[in-house]
């Protein structure tokens, strides 16, 4: 008789193939710049996505094993639901239960923004064949600092 250990895994299968789809984009960028590791994936994501955050996060442990991001770390930022209200014009943040307009009350409102699901950049440590020590690229909002290069801003996940 064979025993065998209940193990729970926080996740379920719709953040799994999210972050397989994602990883598969990420690789992709990783080969298409000559990286050979990710250090940072930068996700945004809306609460009307339909991708929970802590499962996403759960399923990217899984998944990344194996890959070029084996040991990236993975940053979500959590984007507000943002509507526009037909009726008085009014742009605002809401909840994602609530999506009357905060100013007028009117029902008749336009959803702006809070379903995205964002990869919003990554960084790569990339080896330059004219230098022997490896160099990052990253896409950021700051200006890039010495050995950083402006390279991969923000596509919606696949």
């Amino acid at each position: 008789m064979a025993f065998t250990k209940n193990v729970s895994f926080e996740f379920n299968m719709h953040e799994l193939s999210v972050c397989a789809a994602m990883l598969r984009q990420v690789e992709d960028l990783a080969i298409a710049h000559n990286a050979h590791e990710v250090t940072i994936i930068h996700l945004q994501i809306g609460p009307l996505s339909g991708v929970d955050p802590k499962l996403l996060a759960n399923a990217y442990n899984i998944a990344r094993a194996g890959t070029l991001a084996a040991t990236a770390e993975l940053k979500v930022e959590i984007l507000p639901v943002r509507i526009r209200c037909v009726k008085c014009g009014a742009e605002t943040e809401t909840t994602q239960n609530n999506l009357v307009c905060v100013r007028c009350g009117a029902w008749n409102t336009q959803l702006q923004g809070g379903d995205e699901l964002i990869l919003r950049n990554i960084e790569l440590v990339v080896s330059s064949a004219n230098q022997s020590n490896n160099s990052v690229a990253s896409k950021s909002s700051t200006e890039p600092e010495s050995g950083y290069q402006e390279l991969y801003s923000s596509t919606e996940v696949k």
